[in-house]
């Protein structure tokens, strides 16, 4: 009898242990799969800034121009994922930006300005005290930011200002719980995102 217990004791381990290497190996398979989704999607966004900087409005218009202004507010319709598209004068004064927001500030301080006008950028996740205000109203969930930007360049390709956007960092992340979500083995998992 005492056999017989102890042969199903560590049967019982046995399992317990295959189930739990099981359950983290398909975590661990959701957890690339929804980093590997995030990626991609930031990628795609800043793909985006950098061919938007090129556009005939930008490269050939006063960086003030009301075609510029619609060049960029109809990439903000396209995705909702920008909160706010500006341009900016290679002195750091924003001459443009879709909901008329900041316009005419200074943002030389700014860290995807200096970056914008080296060349593409993506900021780290950040909240935005002044944006967020002027947003409030359009604000279904908490503002926080990623800062994208790309040089905007003349013909000769001489740097004529800095092209940045807001993108809703709650919009990126989304893809990682979603990723999550759709795992059946990661029904009561909570997706965090270190870094």
């Amino acid at each position: 009898m005492c056999t017989l217990l102890g042969v199903g004791l560590y049967a019982a381990r046995q399992a317990t242990q295959q189930r739990a290497e099981f359950v983290g190996q398909q975590l661990l398979s959701s957890a690339r799969s929804a980093a590997f989704q995030l990626a991609v999607r930031l990628q795609e966004r800043e793909k985006e800034v950098e061919i938007l900087s090129r556009v005939p409005s930008l490269v050939e218009s006063r960086l003030n121009s009301p075609r510029v202004l619609r060049s960029l507010q109809l990439r903000k319709e396209i995705n909702d994922e920008y909160v706010w598209i500006g341009v900016a004068d290679t002195s750091g004064r924003l001459l443009n930006a879709t909901g008329g927001l900041i316009n005419g500030a200074e943002v030389r301080q700014r860290p995807w300005f200096a970056a914008g006008l080296r060349g593409p950028y993506t900021g780290d996740v950040h909240d935005d005290a002044q944006l967020a205000r002027r947003l409030a109203h359009e604000a279904s969930d908490s503002l926080h930011f990623i800062d994208l930007a790309a040089p905007v360049r003349d013909h000769d390709g001489e740097v004529r200002g800095v092209l940045a956007a807001h993108v809703r960092w709650q919009r990126i992340a989304r893809t990682v719980t979603d990723a999550v979500r759709g795992d059946p083995a990661a029904l009561r998992t909570e997706a965090m995102i270190l870094a």
